[in-house]
C-alpha cells in the first residue's frame, strides 16, 4: 500500500497527456519523481522506477482494453439481449 499513490501519481500523468507529450516524457517524468524520492539511493531508484514503469504499462493496457470494450459496446441495440434489439418487442 505504501506505493499506491506514488502509482496512481504516475497514472494521472501518463492519463492526463502531459507526461507522454513528447518521446520519453513519462520515463524522464518517473525518473525524476523517483529521485526526488530517494535522493541518495540508486538502488531504491531503480527499484521505485521499474514499478511506476510496470504501473503505467498496466493502466495503459487497461485503458486501451476499456476503450475497445466501449467502442463495441456503444452500436445501438448492442447492450441488448441477442432477439430484443428494438424496444417495440416489449408486451404491453
Amino acid at each position: 500500500m505504501r506505493h499506491l499513490p506514488k502509482l496512481c501519481a504516475a497514472a494521472a500523468l501518463l492519463a492526463s497527456g502531459a507526461a507522454a507529450a513528447e518521446p520519453g516524457g513519462a520515463a524522464n517524468n518517473v525518473k525524476k519523481l523517483c529521485a526526488a524520492e530517494w535522493p541518495q539511493d540508486y538502488r531504491l531508484q531503480k527499484h521505485c522506477y521499474d514499478l511506476q514503469m510496470e504501473a503505467m504499462e498496466s493502466f495503459m493496457d487497461f485503458t486501451q482494453k476499456h476503450r475497445k470494450e466501449r467502442r463495441n459496446t456503444t452500436s445501438p441495440g448492442a447492450a441488448l439481449p441477442s432477439g430484443n434489439r428494438t424496444a417495440s418487442t416489449t408486451s404491453g
